[in-house]
């Protein structure tokens, strides 16, 4: 997420880094839904497990989900601290085939994909 974080706000070179492309809201729309984030990303429609495993395909749900006072951070680490607090009552600190709330099950891509 910090990684990610760093690509939309544009501390990294945009010709060096993956683009990704954001849900527009509609015209004259000021407000946000109630789910998610201002800066809610787009997930492409993939064909094939090399494109969906990828890292800009598999970190746009769990981005989407989190609320808009994490991803509005000014800072690295302001966005850092936010993170962490809003992550620390789920359970996939301890347990990585947990799911984060709001995305769904996310190990059925896993047990689904043949490496």
């Amino acid at each position: 997420m910090i990684e990610l974080f760093k690509i939309i706000k544009g501390i990294y070179d945009y010709t060096c880094v993956p683009h990704f492309d954001f849900i527009k809201l509609s015209e004259g729309s000021t407000c946000i839904r109630t789910r998610g984030n201002r800066y809610r990303l787009l997930q492409k429609h993939c064909h094939y497990d090399l494109r969906k495993l990828n890292f800009s395909n598999r970190v746009i749900l769990v981005w989407n989900s989190l609320p808009d006072y994490v991803v509005c951070a000014e800072t690295v680490n302001t966005f850092k601290n936010r993170l962490d607090k809003h992550w620390s009552d789920q359970e996939v600190l301890f347990d990585y085939n947990t799911d984060l709330h709001g995305i769904g099950n996310r190990s059925i891509m896993l047990k689904d994909s043949s490496y």
